[in-house]
């Protein structure tokens, strides 16, 4: 009686840059692009954990062979190098595949929420103002000196990238810290025919628009709100000729008072319409890249 030859498995090791299959049914191939960054051991590590689950998971599908088991190969985990076998009893059903396929998918969404925010944050410069050092003060012509700052505000200066016409500038000022150095003026500002600080208790500034109109100069457009009144206004700003990096911004901005309903004045004082906003803000990139500005 002759005996019945072996059947001789062949193997061949096959490259699928898009998606891999089994038979005749397919699952997309993993491509995962982390943006990271190269001084974070702790998020380096978790990717590389991450990267031993997909290859263990790879290997499960790998295994679920409904009759003939893959044959041995090397220790090459890469998930687009597979070996497929050519015998026509190799299929994988759609059962089978089915939960490593999700537990992978759960594992990907997961990591694209956690390292997005990281992502945004390494790719746009972090400015920091310091407000202890920086002012806003307001001066207007009158027939005495009629001048002061505000003590309390909050500022914040972000950048969608590294182009420093990409800024948002939001100020606000508590209209009650006003400071003349009179408490006969300050309680006139703070009065109904001013700035009303019972009803309205912050000013407030969020520019819209940043143009570059030379090396150290910047035209901000924004709205500006005073009383519950907002409209546009335009506020310059410098940066000093001498400075090595974003480290103090000077801007100016005048406004009619009376587009914001400041009709009247102080009594046995003349006061002029138009009213000089200047800030003074100390700033430090404490992250992120360097900002660009146009030579």
């Amino acid at each position: 009686m002759t005996p019945t030859p072996a059947t001789n498995v062949q193997t061949e090791r096959v490259r699928c840059p898009g998606r891999f299959s089994f038979d005749s049914y397919s699952v997309p191939d993993l491509k995962v692009k982390l943006f990271l960054n190269s001084h974070s051991q702790i998020v380096r590590l978790f990717c590389r954990c991450f990267c031993l689950y997909l290859k263990f998971e790879i290997f499960n599908l790998k295994s679920l062979s409904a009759s003939t088991p893959f044959p041995p190969s090397p220790p090459c985990f890469l998930p687009h190098c597979l070996l497929i076998s050519k015998t026509p009893q190799l299929t994988i059903h759609r059962e089978n595949i089915k939960l490593p396929a999700m537990r992978i998918a759960l594992v990907c969404l997961f990591v694209s929420v956690l390292l997005a925010p990281i992502s945004r944050a390494q790719g746009v410069p972090i400015v920091e103002l310091d407000h202890k050092e920086s002012t806003v003060k307001f001066y207007v012509k009158a027939s005495v000196a009629l001048a002061g700052k505000f003590d309390k505000w909050e500022g914040k200066l972000t950048f969608a990238s590294t182009d420093a016409t990409t800024a948002v500038l939001d100020l606000k000022i508590a209209a009650d810290s006003v400071d003349t150095g009179s408490g006969m003026k300050n309680g006139k500002l703070k009065g109904e025919k001013f700035f009303d600080v019972k009803n309205y208790p912050t000013i407030t500034f969020h520019s819209t628009k940043v143009v570059q109109t030379a090396p150290n100069s910047f035209e901000v457009d924004g709205d500006f709100t005073i009383r519950g009144v907002s409209n546009p206004e335009k506020l310059t700003m410098t940066l000093p000729t001498d400075a090595t990096g974003f480290e103090r911004i000077d801007g100016k901005m005048v406004f009619d008072r009376k587009d914001y309903g400041m009709n009247s004045g102080i009594p046995f004082i003349k006061i002029a319409d138009h009213v000089e906003v200047t800030i003074a803000l100390e700033a430090k990139e404490i992250k992120g890249p360097p900002l660009v500005f146009k030579q």
